[in-house]
């Protein structure tokens, strides 16, 4: 099921909202992400063992396919103008010893439906795509060129197919995921695990110095998936902390660092996304 939360108020550490349901029956529909114009919003749905991706009317409540077939479409994001959407795309169910090319790769589908365009290659996984607010970078996370079970951020400028590490480790079980760059194109925020048992943590650094980072969260919380709210004045991410009822949203206040947990009624509440107004 996919929530929508609006009219925030902060009180006493928690963010109050009016919880609306959008989507409804079984499997998971997840990472919904609205269209820059706020009228669409695209997710993924997972009912078969691998998941497709749909476009939901937000005022009419119709879903249209997108992505489907076999094959596991995960992680869309649109293009800032509008008129494609990225996702990640693999086979879960082939192996390179079934003669598998590629792993879990980049495609680009244009929102209106039609046929997808690859855009990276390679027996690699690159995964949670994001733009730069002028559409012309794409960023990633991805494990190619690694040799530990690492993830790395990377970015490639639309119209070409060479990638180029922004973000890396070279030690073992250290990762960086889900890069966020503000509204403004200044900063860059994700989260990063730094050992097989350590907690994700959000981080952010300037677009310019990107190796140059700091944290927004304590290692004892894990949170990851961070989204800039339109005003860039916010964070919005996944996390968990001692005594809730399960995974939430949490709200990550740039100015103080404040931190609040967003009120979504029962069961686990992930992947949030803004509307482009910042309302909801």
């Amino acid at each position: 099921m996919i929530r929508l939360a609006c009219s925030v108020a902060w009180i006493a550490g928690v963010a109050v909202a009016q919880v609306v349901p959008l989507t409804r029956g079984p499997g998971a529909d997840t990472e919904a992400v609205w269209s820059p114009d706020g009228k669409q919003i695209v997710f993924q749905r997972d009912r078969e063992g691998d998941a497709d991706l749909l476009v939901l009317d937000v005022a009419t409540g119709k879903e249209r396919p997108l992505v489907a077939g076999p094959g596991d479409a995960r992680y869309p994001c649109w293009l800032p103008d509008g008129k494609s959407i990225v996702y990640s795309f693999g086979h879960i169910t082939t192996t390179a010893r079934q003669g598998i090319a590629n792993g879990y790769n980049l495609f680009s589908v244009p929102a209106a439906g039609g046929k997808p365009e690859r855009l990276t290659s390679g027996l690699v996984r690159d995964y949670t795509p994001s733009f730069s607010p002028d559409g012309k970078e794409l960023l990633f996370t991805t494990t190619r060129g690694l040799a530990h079970n690492n993830a790395a951020l990377h970015a490639m400028t639309l119209g070409s197919r060479e990638t180029r590490p922004i973000i890396q480790f070279g030690s073992t079980n250290m990762g960086a995921v889900s890069p966020a760059v503000s509204p403004d194109g200044r900063l860059l925020a994700f989260a990063v695990q730094s050992g097989l048992r350590a907690n994700w943590q959000i981080m952010v650094a300037r677009m310019a110095e990107p190796g140059l980072r700091a944290p927004l969260t304590e290692p004892e919380m894990p949170m990851y998936a961070p989204r800039w709210s339109p005003d860039g004045k916010m964070l919005a991410c996944t996390g968990y902390r001692v005594g809730d009822p399960g995974w939430g949203v949490y709200l990550i206040r740039l100015a103080d660092g404040a931190l609040a947990r967003l009120a979504t009624g029962k069961g686990n509440a992930r992947g949030p996304a803004w509307s482009p107004d910042g309302a909801s």
